[in-house]
């Protein structure tokens, strides 16, 4: 049961992570679209750019799970309490990010 508890908190995590690096990408992508790139993004119909944004959300996610995955195992290797103690950090600071963002975010705010 442990087992099962410590690889749901770590998909947990790696969803996490990937919901982090899609904002990371997304963002600075979109202000391009909008501000430099009107044209292409007036040009390619909606049903394109949700086709692009499913596929790049399940690839992000894919990939937070995978680094998650990868970082754990490193760590796991030394049979020491660091796993626990990153995992806890992890959603720490996980939710003090979103509740930052939360509250900063300008849309939410008007």
């Amino acid at each position: 049961m442990k087992k099962f508890f410590k690889y749901f908190l770590l998909l947990i995590i790696g969803l996490l992570l990937g919901f982090v690096i899609h904002g990371l990408i997304e963002i600075p992508a979109l202000w391009l679209l909008r501000t430099r790139f009107i044209s292409l993004f007036m040009e390619i119909p909606w049903l394109a750019w949700l086709r692009i944004h499913s596929v790049f959300t399940i690839t992000t996610e894919i990939l937070g799970i995978a680094i998650t995955s990868v970082f754990y195992k490193k760590l796991i290797a030394k049979k020491s309490f660091l796993p626990e103690t990153v995992i806890i950090a992890s959603y720490i600071l996980i939710s003090f990010i979103i509740v930052i963002s939360l509250f900063s975010c300008p849309v939410l705010n008007k």
